[in-house]
């Protein structure tokens, strides 16, 4: 009845200002120090996950996403989340929707504009939450591509899809963004001071896995790969737990995993505030308990992605006497 606590965005990056390379939570920090430390390649929680459920690369992250989202999923999809594309004199960025705040009616009247845009070409556009969208293509369209979270620190020109199929992926995009820069939704936005929704990226492409592994039992989490995944692979999936106490062991063989986005989420803001915060909640609603939680399920296994990879901390029974072990900055185990 092992426990994995899946946590993107604790450790802070390099280029963190002072404020958030300076915060030592004390609780979380001497449970890493007690623990067994390991690495693997992994940069990121999406592909520390396709690692854990024996996905192959390039991940189908937009079936399985869609399908936490709730919706059918049948054909081929790629995640067409919304951005905002800022043209410099040198490159070409994008910041995605989780700076934009999109309001439900304007995810709506810019996906309908899509949708009848490319009907023609056999595209169906669905978002079923204002910040994540989709589009089913032929399979025989889909493009290689470049993962959102990867895309957005390089210059995009350099990063657009491209497919072997009669669809011209970056001519596309410049379709996408000449409807999206026009449509009076976005013309609503610039007058009120906001960002304009100016593109989309195209990511995450393939069809839904019909076997993946089954590591997990229970699955704790608000992020819809990771929901995705539990899904297909028969786990039981739950909500983000508000503490780690609420969750039950299962039986000695089974495995749970819990995941907290919320660091993440500050980070892809762009907020040392609100990292601050949520490090802060966790280590509260946590870490503070982590030994009750410890004593429920015999092993914790903390797991941090960094762009410089996993860090897995292993924490057991012995941890807790491991007292001459000096706790260390969050910024260490990156």
């Amino acid at each position: 009845m092992p426990l994995d606590v899946l946590i993107p965005g604790l450790i802070p990056p390099i280029e963190a200002p002072a404020e958030m390379r300076g915060l030592r939570p004390p609780a979380v920090e001497k449970w890493l120090a007690r623990g067994d430390h390991s690495r693997t390649e992994a940069r990121s929680a999406r592909q520390w996950l396709a690692a854990a459920y024996s996905l192959g690369e390039p991940a189908p992250i937009a079936p399985l996403s869609l399908l936490a989202d709730g919706e059918t999923v049948e054909g081929t999809w790629l995640r067409a989340d919304p951005v905002h594309v800022r043209i410099d004199r040198e490159r070409t960025s994008l910041h995605a929707a989780s700076v934009l705040d999109i309001e439900r009616d304007e995810a709506d009247a810019l996906v309908g504009a899509l949708q009848d845009h490319f009907a023609g070409d056999g595209f169906e556009f669905r978002a079923p939450a204002p910040e994540r969208w989709y589009i089913r293509v032929p399979s025989a369209e889909m493009p290689t591509n470049v993962p959102l979270d990867e895309a957005l620190s390089r210059d995009v020109q350099k990063v657009f899809p491209a497919g072997p199929g009669r669809i011209k992926w970056p001519a596309a995009l410049t379709e996408i963004q000449m409807l999206l820069g026009t449509h009076g939704v976005n013309a609503a936005r610039e007058g009120s001071g906001r960002p304009p929704i100016n593109s989309v990226w195209i990511w995450g492409g393939g069809e839904l896995p019909r076997g993946v592994a089954a590591p997990y039992a229970s699955l704790h989490a608000n992020d819809v790969f990771a929901r995705g995944l539990g899904s297909v692979s028969g786990a039981r999936v739950m909500p983000s737990p508000a503490s780690l106490q609420d969750l039950s062991p299962g039986s000695p063989a089974d495995w749970t995993l819990a995941v907290s986005d919320a660091p993440q989420r500050a980070l892809d803001r762009g907020s040392a505030e609100e990292w601050i915060a949520a490090v802060n909640a966790l280590e509260h609603d946590w870490f503070e308990t982590l030994g009750d939680t410890l004593a429920a399920f015999g092993t914790v296994r903390l797991v941090l992605p960094s762009p410089a990879g996993t860090c897995v901390a292993t924490i057991t029974a012995a941890s807790r006497w491991r007292f001459l072990r000096r706790a260390q900055p969050l910024s260490t185990y990156a």
